[in-house]
């Protein structure tokens, strides 16, 4: 097939030959050029756009498009869609090997951060109990103090046991 370009900066045609590459006609095989590079190019699109680690699992199938698409172009007599898979296996069974490992480590991570919020939450729980009480000993001790029956011996005592209260807590 022949494709006739006109340019317009040098002001002259080009010719160019589009062979069918085994293919029963060219428009075949621009058929599957086409139908190769419109999967091929969203996929290398997402893996570059992707920032998270299951981003290696789009390489496997671009690895075996593309040598598909290789292979149709560069070998004219052999059928095309048959060995590429396992031309690829090379590439792709350590990469789903690596995959699952990721997956694995990616999980038990998840695990060791849902164990982590939830010591942090029974810790922040028990602190909240805790301060709750103190809380409620300085409002009954405030509550001692507005009483007008309070001698000086009794506020005594009670200064020296929010002291040794205080001091306990700082140990």
């Amino acid at each position: 097939m022949f494709v006739i370009l006109y340019n317009k900066v040098f002001e002259h045609y080009v010719a160019l030959f589009i062979s069918d590459y085994g293919f029963s006609s060219t428009v075949d095989f621009l058929w599957y050029l086409s139908l190769k590079m419109l999967v091929i190019c969203p996929l290398v699109y997402w893996f570059l756009t992707e920032k998270r680690w299951f981003r290696y699992a789009l390489l496997s199938p671009i690895v075996i498009f593309s040598m598909q698409l290789f292979n149709a172009i560069t070998n004219n007599e052999m059928p095309v869609d048959e060995i590429e898979i396992f031309q690829t296996l090379h590439f792709t069974v350590p990469l789903l090997l690596t995959l699952i490992f990721l997956a694995k480590a990616f999980d038990n991570q998840e695990k060791i951060r849902i164990w982590t919020e939830y010591q942090y939450n029974s810790i922040e729980f028990s602190i909240k109990k805790k301060l709750a009480k103190e809380q409620d000993f300085i409002k009954q001790s405030k509550s001692k103090l507005n009483d007008p029956k309070i001698s000086i011996d009794s506020l005594h005592n009670l200064k020296d046991k929010l002291t040794n209260e205080i001091n306990a807590q700082k140990t």
